[in-house]
Parts: structure tokens; C-alpha cells; sequence
């Protein structure tokens, strides 16, 4: 089932149409009281919130959801959402700001980047199995430094540092067939981005099933945990190309997107941003499935509070804001 913007606006036109579709949402997956335990509740309509029945304990929409802490209106997370997840090449800050008509840049670039962690959660939890390319990309971002380490330049303008971060691209493709007329050897199925740290040599990638076939480009830091079991084969320079035809793609892709899109990203969000990207390609054939889905992850009410992976790495606790 696929929905428009003109679909989106007749059926989101109100702040009580997003309020009562995030209510149905949150309620079809249930919650316990916090006090007591209760699982009774009552919908509120006045304070817009779940009220317990037997303890009287309040529980408003926004909270225990992505929405916490927020004061924008509830149309504009459900539009940020739909345009964020059903579109493929996506939207800037300040051309989401230009579309909602919000005065502040600032609400906004906060409540894509929270959609954004929220977009790389839902992501997290799959295990890649099957056929495995591997390649490292290199990423221009803007080092995270104070205004006494700014850099000048010859006419004495100041001028953002520059960094170059190294990003792992795994992609999952299909068994390799014989290849026929006009007809590619593998088909894409998943990808995913993963920011490496500086101080971390060695990369434990946990989320690749032992089973898989990997074939990378000359990655001399990666080191699967399954290395006794899983093949590990890599290519000559001159088969880049030809052998890993769609992670190459993919890299070029991301990187003309985050750079094309997002101007000036910092190191500390770019893997926001390249989340986001593996996102739309994973899902690009979902349709409102793929809107449906993240939402009802918004609403669960224990998003944050599951093993997260912040810049590409994997802890426990909550998501620092």
C-alpha cells in the first residue's frame, strides 16, 4: 500500500488525527503501570494521557516514546517520520524547517537527528547472513573542537577543522548465479554503515551470522569473531569493480548523499546521517509498511532502554540526549 503527501495531508490534518493515531498505535502494543503495575488504564482526553485505573498514576502520550522531552506539535514528528522513511534521497534541517514553517532551525535538526537514532536501532537488531561484501569508506567530516582551535584561513576567516573518518560498508547479497545477457551476477539485499572508532584496531563484527561468505577489499583491521569458521576471501585492486559491484555502488551512493544533502556533518552525527541511508535502501520497496513500522518502534515506550549502538558501537543504557 503506497501513500502520498496529498493522502498524508487529508488523513494528518489535525493535531487530534496525530493524536489519536499514535494513541491507537501505543495502545495495540499495551503498558504496565509504573507505580503499581497495573495494566488497566483509561484514556485521559483532557491532559492527553493513559491514567491508571487503579492507582491514578498519569502517563501522557509523549512519554516513554520518541516524542519525550518535545515540544513540537505532534503533526510535525508525523510528517518528519513519513518524509524521512518514504522518501529516497531525503531532506535537510533547514529545508525540513522551510516545509513545516518553524521558526527555529534548532527543534528541528534535533527531532530528525532522534529519528535518525531511532531509524539505526531498527536496523541494529538484524543478523546478516548468506553472501558478505566488505569495503572501507572514507568520509570528510567536521572535527568536533573548540572556538580557541578554530582554524583561520589566508584572509583570516575562520574556518571549520576537517576530519577524515573511516567507515565500514557491509553489504548482503545475493548467491551468485550463473551470469546471463543484461542480467547482473548478485542481487542487493541489505547494507549497513558503521563508524569506526580511532582507538579501536580491531572491529568484532557479532551481527554477521558465521555462516556468511565474506569477500572484502583489503581490510586489514577486520577481524570477524567467527574467523575459524566463516571464508574470508579478499580481491585484487583491479577486481574492485567487477567483484564488489554493490557495495562500491552503495559507498559512492551514501557518500554523494550525506555530502550532496548535509553540508558540514560533525563526526559525532555521522552515524546518524549514514543510518538513515541504510534505512531508505533497505526498505525502498516497503511502502507504508516501512512508516508504519517506526512508528510503532517510537511508541513502545522502551526504545532507548534496549542495547543501543551509538556511532556505530554497541553499550547499554540509556540514549545520552
Amino acid at each position: 500500500m503506497e501513500i502520498n503527501l496529498l493522502d498524508l495531508g487529508r488523513r494528518f490534518r489535525s493535531e487530534a488525527g496525530c493524536i489519536a493515531y499514535l494513541r491507537k498505535e501505543k495502545e495495540s502494543i499495551g503498558f504496565t503501570c509504573r507505580r503499581c503495575g497495573s495494566k488497566k488504564h483509561y484514556w485521559n482526553s483532557r491532559h492527553i494521557s493513559h491514567d491508571c485505573k487503579d492507582c491514578g498514576h498519569r502517563l501522557p502520550l509523549r512519554v516513554g516514546t520518541l516524542l519525550e522531552g518535545s515540544k513540537l506539535p505532534y503533526r510535525y514528528w508525523i510528517f518528519a517520520l513519513y518524509l524521512m522513511t518514504m522518501t529516497k534521497k531525503g531532506f535537510s534541517a533547514l529545508e525540513l524547517q522551510r516545509q513545516l514553517g518553524h521558526k527555529r532551525y534548532e527543534p528541528i535538526w534535533a527531532m530528525m537527528h532522534k529519528i535518525r537514532s531511532l531509524l539505526g536501532k531498527a536496523e541494529q537488531s538484524k543478523l546478516i547472513g548468506d553472501n558478505v561484501e566488505m569495503k572501507n569508506l572514507v568520509m570528510t567530516t567536521i572535527a568536533t573542537t573548540s572556538k580557541s582551535q578554530t582554524s583561520t584561513n589566508v584572509l583570516g576567516e575562520k574556518q571549520d577543522s576537517k576530519k577524515k573518518r573511516e567507515v565500514r560498508v557491509i553489504a548482503r547479497v545475493s548467491e551468485p548465479h550463473k551470469p546471463f545477457k543484461k542480467q547482473r551476477r548478485t542481487t542487493f539485499k541489505w547494507v549497513r554503515f558503521l563508524v569506526e572508532k580511532e582507538e579501536q584496531q580491531v572491529v568484532h563484527l557479532t551481527f554477521i551470522s558465521p555462516a556468511a561468505r565474506i569477500a572484502q577489499r583489503g581490510i586489514l583491521n577486520a577481524r570477524p569473531f567467527f574467523l575459524d569458521t566463516g571464508f574470508l576471501r579478499q580481491f585484487h585492486p583491479e577486481d574492485y569493480e567487477r567483484k564488489l559491484h554493490w557495495v562500491v555502488a552503495l559507498s559512492g551512493n551514501a557518500k554523494r548523499i550525506v555530502n550532496g544533502i548535509h553540508h558540514h556533518v560533525g563526526e559525532e552525527y555521522l552515524q546518524n546521517y549514514l543510518d538513515e541511508f541504510s534505512y531508505k535502501t533497505n526498505h525502498r520497496n516497503d511502502g507504508l509498511e516501512s512508516f508504519s513500522n517506526v512508528v510503532k518502534i517510537a511508541v513502545s515506550g522502551n526504545w532507548w532502554h534496549n542495547t543501543r549502538s551509538l556511532n556505530g558501537y554497541t553499550y547499554s543504557g540509556p540514549f545520552p540526549h
